[in-house]
This record gives C-alpha cells, sequence and structure tokens, in this order.
C-alpha cells in the first residue's frame, strides 16, 4: 500500500525532481563566469540598466557602435526575453555569479516539473487512453529524472549564458503543456480559454527568447494529429494562433536585414551565424554531429565544451554516409511504429512521437544554417526530451514483455533510484570541471590539443591568475596553431606588457591590428607602449585611431591627453570627455589640471 502511495504520489515525485536535481547541481554556484559569458553579460551594457533593455533603441540606435556592439543589439532584438533576465540579474546581484546561476537552476528543475506533467497529460490523451499502460505513475517520474539529472543538460544550465536555451524550452514545453491542458479540459469554463492563452503566449515568448522556438507549432500540430481526435477543421483553426507565431523569428531576421542594408537579398547571408562556411558542408557535418549527441545520451563520457571537431565536405565521406544512414533508420523506426500503432498498441506512438520529436527541434541548430561552432552540448538539452521519453518508454515496454507486473514494477523502481543516482553523481563530476576557468580550459585543451581556441582561453586564463610563463606558452601555442588569431597575439601582448617585455609587447599589439584592423584595445595599448618609450606622435596616432573606431572609449581620452601633456601641451578637453563617459580617472585629472 505504501509502495503503491510512493509510485503515484506526484507530491513526493516533484520533490524527487527538485532534490536530485539540487544536489546534482550543489556545486555549480560559484562557478565564474566563462567564455561566452564575458561579452553576453560581463561586457555587455545592454544589460547593465533595464531602461536599455526595455528600449534598446536608446543604445542600438547610434552609428558609431563597433561591430560586436551592433552583434549584441541584433541578438537583443531576436532574444529580448532572455537579455531582460540578464537584466534582471544585473540590477539585483550585479556581476556575482551566485545570483546567475540560482536563476539557472531554477530554471531547470523548472523544465524538469514541466516534462514530469507533459507525459502524465500525454497519457491521459484520447489516444493514449484507448491502450492499456502498465507503470502510468513510473513514466513521468523516469521521464523527468533522466531529463534533469543527465550530464549533457549541464551546458546548458551552468555555462550562464546558455540560459537562453533553457528558458526558451521553458517556454516552449509550457506552451505545449498548456495546449494538452486546454484540449483536455472542460470547453464551457473559463478555465478553458484562460489555459489557452497561456499557450499562446508562452509561444510567443519561447520565439523572442532563442530561435529553437521556430519549431513549436510543428511540434504542437504534430501532437494534435497523434494524440487527439475530432473534427480536422475545427483543430485546424485553432491551431492558427501558433503558426502565426511560427513567423516571429523569420520576420525578425528579415526586419533586422532591412534596417541595416534595405536589400532582402542579404537574409542569404544573415542566416549565416558567424561562419562563411557553405551550407552544404555544415549539413554533412551535422550527420556526424547528431550521432555524436546521440553517443553522448546513451553514453556520456569526453564531454567537451569546445570540441576540435572536423568539417565534412563531401556527403560520400565514409564516416558522413554511415551517420546518414543511420538517422535514417532511425527516422524510418519511428515512422514504423506510428504506422503499427494504428493497430491499436498506441504506446508504440509516443515511442514514435518521442524520436520525431528529436529530429524537429534539432533541425534549427543542425540543418541548412551554419553556424560558426558546428557542435555544442546545449543544443541537444531541448530535443533530449523526446529522446528521453523514447527510451522510458521502450525501457517499460521490455520489462513489462519479461518480467511479472509485480515484479516489473519493483524492478523499474530499483532501476530509477539507480540510474537516477549513477546520473546524479556523473552531473556532479562534470561540474567540478567547470568550477573555474583554468580547469574547465584544461579540460578542453587535454581533449582538444590542436584547437587554437582552447589554448588562447587557457593562455588567458593564467595570466589572470599571474602564472605569465603558463600564459606565454598556451598564448603562443594557438599562435602556431593559427596565424591569423588575433586575440592570442593581442593577449599575448598584454602578458608581455606586465612583465616588462614592451618591444615583444609592441611587436604582438602590431600583429592584432594587421589582422584585425578593428581591434581597438590593440591600439590603444600600443599608444601607451610607444609613449613610454618617448615616441608621443605615434602614440597619439594610435590613440586617433581607437577614438575612431570607438568616439566612446574613455580609456583612450585620458590616454590621448596624458600624451599632450607629455609634449607638453595641456589640453583637459580630452579629460572632460572622458570624465563625461563616466570615468573617474578622467573626472580625477580634470580637477587636477582645470587651473594649470
Amino acid at each position: 500500500m505504501v509502495r503503491e502511495k510512493i509510485i503515484r504520489s506526484q507530491a513526493i515525485h516533484i520533490f524527487l525532481i527538485v532534490c536530485l536535481s539540487a544536489l546534482a547541481y550543489s556545486n555549480t554556484l560559484h562557478v565564474p563566469f566563462l567564455f561566452d559569458d564575458i561579452p553576453n553579460i560581463v561586457d555587455n551594457p545592454l544589460i547593465k540598466t533595464s531602461d536599455t533593455v526595455i528600449h534598446p533603441s536608446k543604445f542600438c540606435s547610434r552609428n558609431s557602435m563597433l561591430p560586436e556592439q551592433k552583434y549584441f543589439c541584433d541578438l537583443l532584438r531576436l532574444r529580448y526575453i532572455g537579455y531582460l533576465t540578464f537584466a534582471l540579474n544585473y540590477k539585483m546581484h550585479n556581476i556575482n555569479e551566485v545570483g546567475y546561476h540560482v536563476i539557472n537552476l531554477l530554471i531547470h528543475i523548472l523544465n524538469g516539473i514541466l516534462v514530469y506533467f507533459l507525459v502524465m497529460q500525454t497519457l491521459r490523451t484520447p489516444v493514449m487512453k484507448k491502450s492499456e499502460i502498465n507503470h502510468a505513475g513510473l513514466i513521468p517520474l523516469f521521464s523527468a529524472l533522466l531529463f534533469a539529472l543527465h550530464p549533457i543538460q549541464t551546458q546548458a544550465v551552468t555555462y550562464i549564458v546558455q540560459r537562453f536555451t533553457s528558458l526558451a524550452t521553458t517556454f516552449y514545453l509550457l506552451s505545449l503543456l498548456m495546449y494538452i491542458m486546454w484540449r483536455l479540459s472542460d470547453k464551457k469554463s473559463i478555465r478553458h480559454l484562460i489555459v489557452y492563452l497561456i499557450s499562446i503566449i508562452s509561444a510567443v515568448l519561447a520565439m523572442k527568447t532563442k530561435e529553437i522556438a521556430f519549431t513549436l507549432p510543428v511540434i504542437i500540430i504534430l501532437y494534435e494529429f497523434l494524440f487527439f481526435e475530432g473534427n480536422k477543421k475545427i483543430r485546424t483553426v485553432s491551431l492558427v494562433p501558433f503558426l502565426l507565431a511560427m513567423f516571429i523569428i523569420p520576420m525578425s531576421v528579415i526586419g533586422l536585414v532591412s534596417q541595416q542594408n534595405g536589400l532582402l537579398s542579404d537574409i542569404n547571408e544573415s542566416t549565416k551565424v558567424m561562419t562563411v562556411m557553405s551550407r552544404w558542408d555544415y549539413l554533412y557535418t551535422q550527420f556526424r554531429v547528431i550521432i555524436t549527441y546521440l553517443r553522448l545520451i546513451i553514453f556520456p563520457a569526453n564531454q567537451n565544451i569546445d570540441y576540435d571537431y572536423p568539417l565534412y565536405t563531401s556527403f560520400l565521406d565514409g564516416e558522413v554516409l554511415a551517420s546518414f544512414l543511420a538517422l535514417l533508420i532511425l527516422f524510418i523506426c519511428a515512422i514504423y511504429l506510428l504506422y503499427r500503432s494504428k493497430q491499436g498498441n498506441y504506446v508504440l506512438r509516443l515511442i514514435s512521437f518521442g524520436i520525431l520529436w528529436f529530429f524537429v527541434t534539432i533541425s534549427v541548430e543542425s540543418s541548412l544554417i551554419p553556424i560558426a561552432d558546428v557542435i555544442f552540448e546545449h543544443r541537444v538539452y531541448l530535443p533530449s526530451v523526446g529522446l528521453f521519453v523514447t527510451i522510458v518508454v521502450s525501457i517499460v515496454s521490455l520489462v513489462d514483455g519479461y518480467v511479472s507486473r509485480k515484479s516489473a514494477t519493483v524492478f523499474l523502481a530499483a532501476l530509477i533510484c539507480l540510474i537516477s543516482i549513477s546520473l546524479a553523481g556523473v552531473s556532479f563530476a562534470r561540474n567540478r570541471v567547470w568550477r573555474d576557468e583554468i580547469t574547465m580550459w584544461s579540460d578542453v585543451v587535454m581533449k582538444s590539443p590542436m584547437k587554437a581556441r582552447a589554448h588562447n582561453n587557457l593562455g588567458f586564463a593564467f595570466e589572470k591568475r599571474g602564472l605569465y610563463n603558463k600564459a606565454i606558452e598556451h598564448l603562443s601555442r594557438a599562435i602556431d596553431l593559427d596565424l591569423s588569431f588575433d586575440d592570442a597575439y593581442y593577449n599575448r601582448g598584454n602578458v608581455y606588457c606586465k612583465i616588462g617585455q614592451y618591444d615583444l609587447a609592441i611587436y604582438d599589439y602590431t600583429r592584432t591590428i594587421m589582422i584585425n584592423p578593428l581591434h581597438v584595445n590593440a591600439y590603444n595599448n600600443r599608444g601607451i607602449l610607444v609613449s613610454l618609450k618617448g615616441k608621443f606622435d605615434e602614440a597619439l596616432n594610435d590613440f586617433n585611431m581607437a577614438l575612431m573606431i570607438n568616439p566612446y572609449f574613455a580609456n583612450a581620452y585620458c590616454n590621448r591627453g596624458l600624451t599632450y601633456l607629455d609634449k607638453g601641451i595641456i589640453d583637459i578637453s580630452d579629460f572632460q570627455e572622458a570624465c563625461n563617459l563616466g570615468d573617474s580617472k578622467g573626472c580625477g585629472l580634470v580637477e587636477k589640471y582645470r587651473n594649470k
């Protein structure tokens, strides 16, 4: 009796999801800002005042923006809700990482709970009620625990900036869940209309959080015709608002393109994310990448935040062709199971839906829209929901087929405990790698020793720790691997500057500028060093270039004003400009030299 109560108790299930998830991520609260967290959060002026996020045009309408500032303004328009949450975090916690991690963990736990109720409500749909489903109380719990505790999710949760992914998933799951509840509710009640409106609003919020939400209407339509019945015309009408919501993302992209260039023909380039690789090369590579994702879900070993993944350029490449055939077989299995379910075994339909969910939701980032980084583990966060449901239902079906019903319940409960504890332990261990920049990038360098970016980031981490010899070693290795890597030259120049090797630093800053003529900090830093050598005119040229690129660079104004002083020219206008930009050093120099 007690055992049955535990198996069926929603409160106990939710308690387990919350507690085990919290334990798995209990060592992440002090993980520092890493990798893309720095430009997106720490150095991003868009989130530092809520007014900027609420009224982005105040910042984003400036014609003098740097390319990276323009890039984040474009992202703000596409991912408004995600940036709004970061702005609220900044307002409450400034740059204290704990607050950001708490929100990320709460979002992930909420997603686990949404998966739980999504599976539970699915088992109550008219189609699924036609089949006798054993252990219906364990299927939602097992699915939710797999989703919440699997180490493949750590990048979407522990990596702060990937809140875009986890939060978009929240609205995605909420929209679908509310749609299901609307279909199952009493059509004469006010609650019926409210739930439907929540579903539509959640869909819109998902679209404005991250582009992965584009597939939500497809999933809702697929779900409607797989698990519900009724007049097709009436059902189709209810889906129209979701189909309209589907246009939010492409219209946002078109709006950005037309605003920037007035040429819709540039949409082709706007749907390539920071890369020039061809769409077909990206697609061929994604066949291999998706197999890697599937392997990580089945066997989560050798996880990596920055894979050194090869680019495949031919469909006839042996690995590409084998991966494509494997994925094709999986897709055919989904269609076959869907066909077989029409004979009355609707459990097969749920298994099929999980596989189709994976293919549909992975399609945004693993198809014909090239992204500079061909693989990132957080991209499987939303698609994994379908796979975990498929895995759970398949396991339960197999157990039912070979074990008596009474023994099966005990066996499944023990299996859930064993797998959940194991996954929580692996996730906890994986999260330990994230504890600081050196441990994270050392792990990446060990797994991707030929990737220049990994060595650059590890070198930068050593520099911040004051380990300058190790920093130079890895930054030099990054340059050896990629002679056009401007950031590696710049970072090594900073290290040389700190240890007094000014000539080497000037050389690295010059190389940085040759590779990237818009590298504003390289001009500024080189200007400081050549000024120390008495080459004041060269220094002024560098500061002038820095300010031409970024007229809001307060430090360059201060340095230019100081260089004029070194030439015997007292002019506080540069100091005043820096002070007007909020620079305390500039304000101090204004006071110091005002009456001279």
